[in-house]
């Protein structure tokens, strides 16, 4: 869904969803493939408040350095 391949990049309340259902039931792994929700090439990313769902592989594939998954609440 989403390729990232620069440097310094950050992301904010990002939801990647692939469709695995209708309202009619469950879409097979053949419809609507998508292998990896995110994948990271490039050296310090942050992403706060990421969501990944129903690839067909891991949700995320980190390959740059540096980089991270950040999230906050509040009390």
């Amino acid at each position: 869904m989403v390729n990232i391949d620069a440097p310094n990049v950050i992301g904010d309340n990002m939801w990647l969803w692939r469709a695995d259902h209708t309202e009619d039931g469950l879409v097979s792994k053949g419809d609507n493939p998508c292998d990896n929700a995110m994948v990271v090439n490039g050296d310090d990313v942050h992403m706060y408040a990421l969501a990944a769902e129903h690839c067909l592989e891991d949700l995320v594939k980190w390959n740059g350095a540096y980089s991270a998954t950040c999230s906050s609440s509040s009390s």
